[in-house]
């Protein structure tokens, strides 16, 4: 059983430990409470790391003083249950919920550990999460398991020959559901069972590689792109199957390309401005310098930004809204933009900008169409089960009041 006590930076500044330094350890010395907080602290600056891991500590010594003579894999989920949702002289009174007014996860206190155990309040990210923490340390045989926009654990006391195996929904009061009830909940393609993206039993490098997600998402919102490639890059590189992480990378690079290509356009718009008052005023025999000025803002051409206002990834899937032909037919042969001009120094202006982005827009396009393949090759979900996270809090609350099943 790996704890605060005896894990590899306990003698450590916490302040300055990193994700790839987490994620670089053998699986068995990974916490994954610390490495959530390490993710958050990005987020939350005077985040301290220490405290939360004492409130583990604490939060797990309580539980093992109530309950830690139940040895019953059955007996145990109900008794880690009612520990977490039910108040009682066992958790202080203090008993956690799901956050009915954040559905769809949009809190930062909804993405990371430490906002859950402020609010009392979580997410199908956070619930479970705290699961896996408690397990670290009561040394249970829980594991992390994926879903589009979602999370839950399994305990399996046995991987290799499982005498019992159980799915435990922290959303709901921690009760069973089984793996045909999360399919056809969650639209799942047989092949995304098949390449193991959904339901599968996660490995902690593989769930942490999951989470990186989030912090992608708020680097994004943050306009921080190079931050936010670089940990679909690394969720990548912990785990080759997750579709998400390749969609996400791949419409981060379609956005940079439109972005180009917006930028390329507006600028020989401006040149063609300038190139035709240059000819009005010729004709009407206004004297007017014969060289362009290339950074001439005649028609005040503002230049476009990236939009990233909607992006949202999380640990969800796709979310950028669709691409329309035109724009990735545009995106892919950028030089048909070019129109033919009889001035010969206006042909050359804008061969020059065309020179300076196509090569750009025609880099991020490729990597665009071999990202979203390879995501749709592993199988992904694009609708959003709003329905199944509703009722699964309608019987949290039913579990609240009624008490341990």
């Amino acid at each position: 059983m790996i704890t605060r006590s005896s894990f590899l930076f306990a003698q450590q500044n916490l302040s300055t430990l990193t994700i790839e330094q987490i994620l670089a350890l053998p699986e068995e010395e990974i916490d994954i409470g610390l490495a959530d907080l390490v993710l958050a602290k990005e987020f939350y600056p005077d985040l301290k790391i220490e405290s939360f891991l004492y409130t583990f500590d604490y939060m797990a010594d309580r539980y093992r003083y109530f309950f830690g003579h139940i040895t019953d894999p059955d007996q145990r989920i109900r008794a880690l249950n009612t520990y977490l949702y039910r108040k009682g002289s066992w958790n202080d009174s203090v008993s956690f919920c799901y956050d009915d007014d954040d559905l769809n996860v949009t809190k930062l206190s909804n993405k990371f550990i430490n906002g859950y155990l402020s609010t009392k309040k979580g997410s199908c990210i956070t619930l479970p999460m705290l699961y896996l923490v408690l397990a670290e340390r009561l040394g249970f045989p829980i594991y992390p398991s994926r879903l589009p926009y979602h999370f839950f654990v399994r305990y399996i006391p046995e991987i290799t020959n499982p005498k019992f195996e159980g799915n435990i929904e922290a959303t709901n009061g921690g009760g069973f559901v089984p793996d045909t009830e999360y399919a056809q909940n969650f639209l799942l393609p047989k092949k995304s069972i098949k390449n193991g993206v959904y339901l599968r039993t996660l490995t902690k490098k593989q769930y942490i590689a999951s989470l990186l997600l989030i912090n992608a998402n708020e680097w994004l919102k943050n306009k921080n792109v190079e931050k936010a490639k670089y940990y679909l890059q690394l969720s990548i590189k912990y785990d080759s199957t997750f579709s998400s992480a390749y969609m996400n990378y791949a419409m981060i690079h379609l956005y940079d390309a439109m972005y180009y290509e917006d930028k390329m356009n507006a600028e020989i718009e401006s040149e063609k401005a300038y190139y035709d008052i240059l000819a009005r005023n010729k004709s009407t025999n206004q004297s007017m310098s014969s060289q362009p000025d290339v950074n001439s803002n005649l028609l005040n051409v503002p230049t476009p930004q990236p939009d990233y206002s909607t992006f949202e990834i999380q640990v969800k899937d796709n979310l950028t809204p669709a691409v329309k032909p035109k724009q990735l037919s545009t995106i892919s042969q950028p030089t048909q933009t070019k129109q033919v001009v009889p001035n010969v120094e206006l042909q050359n202006r804008i061969a020059v900008i065309e020179q300076q982005y196509v090569p750009r827009i025609q880099a991020d396009t490729a990597i665009y169409h071999q990202y979203k393949r390879k995501a749709e090759d592993l199988g992904i979900v694009k609708g959003y089960p709003l329905l199944f996270f509703q009722n699964k809090s309608s019987e949290l609350k039913l579990f609240q009041e009624k008490g341990a099943k």
